[in-house]
């Protein structure tokens, strides 16, 4: 089996993005990512200096097509997540044993249920709360 991507340093896998579909009653689901596919050896930096700039990802062709908003996932090491931004194939003319996608990439941070840069909500503001208590009172809700 030859090497497709020089000097690999980790595995990986492309999760290929699913769009909503209509689940066994109708409904619309919102958009997900499959399984993870194509698993081999890639190249992913080892450390990235934060920021929102994209990182470069060397992943072996057996993941080819690599779409827009797909999920490459690193199988093992620290399991890391990149939504892609960008892929290319790149092909040697000569010899295809060189042959690797390069994609650009966001690393996913926080992997939890919510966006990583969605903030965290403030309590509302005491006139607020103190104005709603007032309306119950006045509705006779409140004990």
């Amino acid at each position: 089996m030859a090497v497709s991507v020089l000097l690999p340093n980790t595995t990986l896998a492309v999760r290929r993005r699913v769009d909503g579909v209509e689940d066994a009653h109708g409904y619309r689901a919102t958009a997900s990512w499959g399984a993870a596919q194509g698993a081999g050896p890639g190249w992913a930096p080892e450390d990235v200096p934060g920021g929102q700039e994209p990182i470069r990802l060397r992943v072996d062709p057996l993941c080819w097509p690599v779409a827009e908003k797909d999920l490459i996932v690193e199988i093992g090491g620290a399991a890391r997540q990149w939504t892609v931004r960008d892929a290319l194939l790149l092909k040697h003319s000569i010899d295809p044993v060189v042959n690797y996608v390069r994609v650009e990439a966001f690393e996913r941070a926080g992997l939890g249920t919510e966006a990583p840069d969605t903030p965290a909500l403030a309590p509302p503001p005491a006139s607020l709360m103190l104005a709603i208590t007032a309306a119950r009172e006045a509705e006779g809700t409140v004990a």
